[in-house]
């Protein structure tokens, strides 16, 4: 994989350091929403480089600035998926199932598994159990220990709920 960071050829390549010195500047400018044009015209004349290499030191900064921006959204994709799961357990909590498939789609879509129409069974019994079917999966406490503990990491998205 070539380096983002290995600036022109020959006796026109600058060292690394300063190529990343000089990229970064440029990300920090961007982020600033400094405009191209005017970062191009005040580095080219200030680094004494042809415009096209200045360029090239934008392209590198927008890498950069492209692999923060997604950092940022799985950091925020997960800080929702666990606030889901808290909102799915107490709903669990509560019996309030059709808020828990709610749940579990939303976190579904936030970690982007989507899956078109998958059937989901839900059967309450006279004990007040609930038996919970996702995609194959069946979810059955088998002990109040084990039904405050039910995992709401799951495969199912569209959910289509059926009452038998």
């Amino acid at each position: 994989m070539k380096s983002i960071f290995v600036m022109g050829t020959g006796e026109n390549r600058v060292d690394k350091n300063v190529a990343v010195t000089r990229t970064y500047q440029i990300y920090k400018d961007l982020v600033e929403l400094r405009s191209v044009h005017d970062i191009v015209k005040e580095y080219s004349k200030s680094w004494g480089i042809s415009e096209k290499m200045c360029y090239k030191y934008v392209n590198n900064a927008y890498e950069i600035f492209d692999i923060q921006m997604e950092k940022i959204f799985n950091n925020l994709a997960n800080q929702q998926i666990i606030r889901l799961m808290n909102v799915g357990a107490r709903a669990l909590q509560d019996n309030k199932l059709d808020i828990v498939l709610k749940s579990l789609d939303l976190i579904n879509k936030t970690s982007g598994i989507y899956t078109d129409n998958l059937k989901i069974d839900a059967n309450v019994h006279a004990d007040g159990v609930i038996q919970v079917n996702f995609a194959g999966i069946d979810l059955i406490p088998k002990s109040e220990e084990e039904a405050e503990i039910i995992d709401l990491e799951t495969s199912v998205t569209e959910i289509t709920s059926e009452n038998e």
